[in-house]
């Protein structure tokens, strides 16, 4: 099956076929990230806790109380939006990333849910290795000379990261994750715009007392935060601890995917 995909960046029009599918809570209260969005610029009405209104759609995930709801209780809630965008094929659905925010929920354990979803439902591009049968030739494994490849100074500050990925020993697959993480670098603030520069500035912190190699990576200050940013991008795409980045760089450890991993990221590769 193919899915379609969006980049996540925030957005606040959508053409008039198209509707905006958010998370929500069970009072419809709608008062912060992609619901305050729905509420501001689609329509969505307070009090309508689940469904459509105006140009949206609510998919609870929050309680009353505004705590996350167990996951087989949104699973419920996301087949009656399934049965929704197959009776209403005149629409295309532009699917958030509901349950990964304040409602905690892992996109290893949301994603799996919209498998099978219609083809006017257009899903965020985190989704993809969890439901797309292709994902996994795209997720090798990191490893140090991928490390030791992609966090280099000229090559994170190159105007044009593809050509200089090309000139490298990097596989296909390894030179696009590379771009990945580059390009969506998470300093100063990530695709939804949500401001990182203390947690790269911290994370860059903690590696330079980890181990001299990192301490010699870290010494340009123009550069730092860049690298760090690649470094927390990566962390998050692929779920690893700063230690685990450690073991990989005096190549104890080659750390998998979760898609690779039995329960998606219980265990690492060794």
């Amino acid at each position: 099956m193919t899915y379609q995909y969006h980049d996540e960046t925030i957005i606040h029009t959508l053409p008039e076929s198209t509707v905006f599918v958010f998370g929500s809570d069970l009072k419809g209260q709608h008062s912060t990230g992609a619901a305050r969005i729905a509420v501001r610029h689609f329509g969505a009405l307070i009090g309508v806790a689940k469904g459509w209104s105006g140009q949206s759609f609510a998919i609870p995930i929050l309680d009353e109380d505004l705590e996350p709801l167990p996951l087989a209780q949104i699973a419920a809630y996301i087949d009656d939006f399934k049965i929704y965008t197959q009776n209403h094929p005149q629409h295309y659905y532009f699917i958030t990333a509901l349950g990964c925010g304040s409602a905690g929920h892992a996109v290893a354990h949301i994603a799996p849910l919209f498998k099978h979803v219609s083809d006017n439902v257009i899903l965020p591009y985190s989704f993809y290795p969890y439901i797309d049968e292709h994902a996994k030739e795209a997720y090798p494994d990191i490893t140090r000379d991928f490390l030791k490849t992609i966090l280099d100074h000229d090559l994170v500050l190159a105007d044009d990261v593809t050509a200089e990925l090309n000139k490298t020993s990097l596989s296909m697959a390894h030179q696009a994750i590379a771009e990945q993480v580059i390009e969506h670098n998470l300093y100063p603030e990530d695709h939804l715009g949500r401001g990182r520069v203390h947690e790269v500035q911290d994370i860059v912190a903690r590696l330079k007392n980890y181990d001299a190699d990192f301490n010699a990576l870290f010494d340009d200050g123009h550069a730092n935060e860049l690298i760090g940013g690649v470094v927390l991008a990566l962390m998050e795409l692929y779920q690893f601890t700063e230690q685990e980045l450690l073991a990989v760089w005096q190549q104890n450890l080659h750390i998998q995917h979760p898609i690779h991993r039995p329960n998606h990221g219980l265990t690492k590769s060794v």
